[in-house]
Parts: C-alpha cells; structure tokens; sequence
C-alpha cells in the first residue's frame, strides 16, 4: 500500500500534582477509560523523565509519560485530543500538556 498523509501528535503528561503524584495505577486507568475509547486504533506510550518552568517561575522535574498518537486530519481527531488533554488536566490537577503536533506520511 501506498503511502498517505496523517498527523504524529506527542503529548507530555507530567505526574507531579498538588497532593503528590499520578500513580502507576491512575495513569493505566486514564489510558483504559479517556484514551483507548478515543483511538481504539492504537497509540504507543512511554515514561520519561522531564523538567519545565511553571508560570510561578519554578522549575519542575518529574516523571513524565509521553503518549504518541498517529492521526487523520480530521476535526473528530482534533477534537479527541483536545479532550485527552482537557481530561488529564482536570483530573490530575494540572497546570499544562505539552502538545506536539508534526504532518507525516505512512504507509502500512
């Protein structure tokens, strides 16, 4: 098969949160329950380590899982992503998710 045009989004979840941190367990669940239902399709995940200035001006170091998505163009995508994000962040008492979004081409 030929290849075709599709977006690569990245989207750093930080764990570090007012009351502690986002489990293990809480982050499979999130996925379970906010992403999969989002793109049964597929994603791959992985658990980094990152820091970043907050808006107080604090530097903040902590685990992180980066969550890569292969996705169409289309606004119902746009639309899921932006619920994964909003989701977390009310969830987990977050102040932000680094989104990084690139066009590609793939083929199967």
């Amino acid at each position: 098969m030929g290849e075709q045009q599709a977006n690569n989004t990245l989207l750093y979840f930080g764990t570090k949160k007012p009351d502690g941190t986002v489990t293990d367990q809480q982050w499979l669940d999130f996925i379970k329950t906010v992403v999969t239902p989002k793109f049964p399709s597929g994603f791959t995940v992985w658990q980094a380590s990152g820091q970043w200035l907050s808006v107080q001006g604090t530097l903040i170091a902590e685990k992180t899982y980066i969550l890569n998505i292969i996705h169409s163009a289309e606004k119902g995508a746009e639309n899921s992503l932006q619920a994964i994000v909003s989701e977390y962040q009310s969830r987990f008492h977050q102040e932000a998710v680094l989104r990084v979004t690139h066009q590609v081409c793939i083929a199967w």
